[in-house]
């Protein structure tokens, strides 16, 4: 993969190819030029997985891969906080649950929000950022009964 910024891979392709011949662009993505480009692979999103994903397939020298990201950077002071600080922000996309029939009784019409991140590195760089271990109960409990 080029050595480019992580902000220049937002919208660059993630081709591996050497720097003289990878075209810079600007960082006013919506101005890129993308006319007569063609790829193998097209990979909607940033998260954690799309990321290594169009990564890997960088790999290919035969092939080209682009990432897209419908947010920015990752380069909000909040997002490397821990806690969910950016949830209902401009980096969330805000979805709401369907009203519920059987649950969510304590929220406002049975809805609750779904946060799912618009920024790169998608969900989580906007989660609660949180280790939780589980309980060995209930590891043990899905045991298969032999």
């Amino acid at each position: 993969m080029s050595k480019t910024s992580v902000d220049e891979q937002t919208a660059a392709p993630a081709a591996n190819e050497s720097s003289t011949l990878i075209e810079r662009w600007d960082r006013d993505f919506s101005q890129t030029k993308t006319d007569g480009i063609t790829y193998d692979y097209i990979i909607v999103g940033s998260g954690s997985a799309d990321a290594v994903l169009a990564n890997r397939l960088s790999e290919q020298n035969d092939k080209r891969a682009l990432l897209i990201e419908a947010g920015g950077s990752d380069t909000k002071d909040e997002i490397h906080m821990p806690e969910a600080c950016l949830q209902r922000s401009e980096i969330d996309w805000q979805y709401m649950t369907t009203p519920q029939l059987y649950s969510h009784f304590g929220c406002v019409n049975q809805q609750s929000s779904w946060p799912r991140g618009k920024v790169l590195g998608g969900c989580s760089s906007i989660n609660f950022i949180q280790y939780v271990r589980g309980d060995p109960h209930d590891y043990d409990n899905w045991q298969l009964s032999q």
